[in-house]
């Protein structure tokens, strides 16, 4: 029967796990205030502290304009994924409850990988419809001859801006948590100690004696 490893091991191990997910955690809360403090702090310290107003100007229309279709981009190109899988497992002919992958914190059936796609796209055709309405108002504004300030534009379109760059970023972060909490069970069902080599059998990089 094989010994059980040290309890000082487990611990060992254990404890690297709990770090790695430390780290994992501190890094999507890091990811999350970011996005807090562009959506939120920012724009009301603005709105309430400063005295220098947010106002419409070519190089601003310009700048948002760039970072909107940037966005839009990236969406279409994310939803045209979404799509194509949400429809290759709705194509498959399996049940929704059957398990369509399967991972050490539990299985994924083909219903709970359809609605997450779903979401993707919910997600992604409300990001289009801000960028896009700020996208329209941006060129109205730049066709009025003598276009003046707008302040509501320039807080509309930063507010859609950022809520875009968010989501590009969360997105992402989404896709990567799961391999992340894939690591960590990976690191949590790593074995503690190397096993010993059998009595009577050849070390590693030595070479077996022969007779004459």
């Amino acid at each position: 029967m094989g010994e059980a490893p040290p309890v000082s091991s487990r611990r060992q191990r254990k404890g690297g796990a709990d770090l790695l997910r430390s780290n994992a955690n501190s890094a999507y809360n890091s990811v999350a205030l970011a996005v807090a403090t562009t959506l939120i702090i920012i724009p009301a310290t603005f709105a309430l502290f400063d005295d220098d107003e947010l106002r419409m100007s070519d190089d601003y229309a310009a700048l948002v304009s760039a970072i909107s279709l940037a966005v839009l981009l990236i969406a279409v190109v994310d939803i045209h994924f979404s799509v194509s899988k949400a429809r290759a497992l709705a194509a498959s002919g399996q049940p929704l409850t059957a398990v369509a992958k399967r991972r050490r914190r539990g299985d994924r059936t083909y219903g709970d990988l359809i609605r997450d796609h779903m979401e993707t796209l919910s997600v992604w055709l409300t990001t289009c419809a801000f960028l896009i309405t700020s996208l329209a108002l941006l060129t109205l504004w730049a066709a009025i001859e003598d276009h003046g300030p707008a302040r509501w534009l320039a807080w509309y379109s930063f507010l859609a801006a950022s809520y875009g760059l968010s989501v590009v970023v969360m997105a992402g972060v989404r896709k990567v948590i799961p391999e992340v909490q894939e690591v960590l069970d990976l690191v949590r069902a790593m074995p503690s100690d190397t096993p010993a080599n059998p009595a009577g059998t050849a070390q590693e990089g030595s070479s077996p004696s022969t007779s004459p």
